[in-house]
């Protein structure tokens, strides 16, 4: 319920305030009186197109406000789809900023949103009704909206859209495995060719890597024991090796300590020193012994590299993608080698999914019929109200029993008859705008 609008700085509206209770109320006066104003200003709040000379002439901005309460079910379900049903449950607050730029801001309940937001909320807090503008109710998809709010239907609607979801999913996974036999063996007959290739290779995540460090010492083994008998001749091997200079040089300071020398730093240094010439020379000893020519198995590393490399072209840049590339294919071959058994198991899932779905569209349709039957004693109190004693309305609750959709088996139109004799489906011109005004405002009173 619409329980106040504040207009600042709008056209020619300054500051207007209006606070309104429960019940009808009607605002009249002459042409030019700012009736239409007040509208279009609630409009804007309400997520409608903006313009910057909407501004008041001399002020910076405008600012439109508009205070509701006792929300619906409806409402609050699309706060809470929005993520704004926070601090909403007993008012809303819509407030729309607009400056002399056309720069426009739109706040719910102080919490900045887009103005898109606004127009969703406002679709369910406000109809305007005039000459033709009852579009809203005359959409099915509306009625059918308004006949299950008013019966309480939200839980029985949400479990007929589950099992509507469900049986879609269910469907399209019966639709991914049809395949003809013959694509299914020509696929057969790929994938086994792809994973008998792939068996036979063989392939380690980090055997291409271990390869390619080797490689460089087959092709060099020649020049590497050369290289390397040399170091191990001047580290130790040898005549007036490395070490030997050192240990001589060891003996030398020993001597001159005795004879007084202030030199054990030094002799700790060429101690230390020895230990790790040492240690080099047996590691390039025994690299040397490691090292042979041996042509056949650079060759078979050579070959190797090759079927990695043709490999990796065909299924993955790296041996990890072809790893991975033969674990689908793997995958895959199991699937379409058990494909009618897959195909009776799916098909099982899918008549359990459809027979829940027709199931929870039937206790959704009986719902309806009940509070069809509410809603057309309700609103023919309220017509009489309004002063159309003489029209009737009727809720139509009209169920296919092979019909599958995510809001039921139903198709709902609402009737009326503002002329006795004739009757006009969804509310349509058997009535003039007025009558229907009458209509729209008592329906949605309730």
């Amino acid at each position: 319920m619409l329980t106040e609008v504040v207009v600042k700085n709008f056209a020619l509206l300054e500051d207007l305030r209006l606070e309104w209770g429960p019940g009808l109320i009607a605002l009249t006066g002459e042409t030019g009186a700012g009736k239409s104003l007040l509208l279009d200003a609630l409009g804007l709040v309400l997520g409608r197109r903006a313009e910057a000379g909407q501004v008041r002439r001399g002020a910076e901005r405008l600012v439109i406000s508009a205070r509701f309460q006792r929300l619906g079910q409806r409402l609050k379900s699309l706060l809470n789809e929005l993520g704004l049903s926070e601090g909403t449950e007993d008012e809303l607050l819509l407030r729309r900023e607009i400056d002399v730029t056309g720069k426009s801001r739109a706040f719910v309940n102080d919490r900045p949103v887009n103005v898109s937001t606004l127009g969703r909320l406002g679709e369910l807090l406000v109809f305007s009704h005039g000459q033709s503008e009852q579009q809203l109710l005359l959409r099915p998809a509306e009625q059918r909206n308004l006949l299950d709010s008013f019966g309480g239907l939200e839980k029985s609607v949400e479990q007929v859209e589950k099992a509507f979801t469900q049986w879609q999913e269910r469907l399209a996974e019966r639709d991914a495995l049809a395949l003809s036999e013959q694509e299914r063996a020509q696929r057969l007959d790929l994938y086994r060719f792809q994973k008998r290739e792939l068996d036979e290779a063989h392939v380690r995540p980090e055997e291409e890597t271990e390869l390619d460090s080797l490689l460089p010492q087959l092709k060099n083994g020649d020049k590497l024991k050369t290289v390397a008998l040399e170091a191990h001749g001047f580290l130790q091997a040898q005549e007036s090796s490395a070490l030997d200079l050192v240990r001589k040089v060891q003996h030398d300071v020993e001597l001159l300590r005795t004879l007084g020398a202030p030199l054990s730093e030094v002799s700790d240094l060429l101690s230390g020193a020895t230990v790790p010439l040492e240690e080099a020379a047996q590691r390039l000893d025994a690299f040397v012994s490691g090292i042979e020519a041996d042509p056949a198995r650079l060759e078979e590393v050579l070959s190797r590299l090759d079927v990695l490399g043709k490999l990796k072209r065909k299924y993955g840049p790296t041996c990890a993608d072809v790893i991975a590339y033969r674990t689908r294919v793997t995958e895959e071959l199991d699937r379409l080698e058990n494909l009618e058994g897959q195909r009776q198991d799916i098909a099982r899932r899918l008549a359990e999914a459809e027979n829940a779905l027709v199931q929870r569209s039937a206790v959704l349709s009986e719902g309806r019929r009940k509070a069809a039957k509410k809603m057309t004693s309700a609103v023919q109190k309220e017509l009489k109200e309004v002063g159309l004693a003489d029209a009737t309305f009727f809720v139509d609750v009209e169920t296919a029993a092979d019909r599958r959709t995510s809001s039921g088996a139903d198709q709902i139109q609402f009737m009326f008859n503002a002329n006795p004799g004739r009757w006009s489906r969804g509310t349509k011109s058997s009535g003039g705008n007025g009558e229907r005004g009458g209509i729209v405002s008592g329906d949605v009173g309730h």
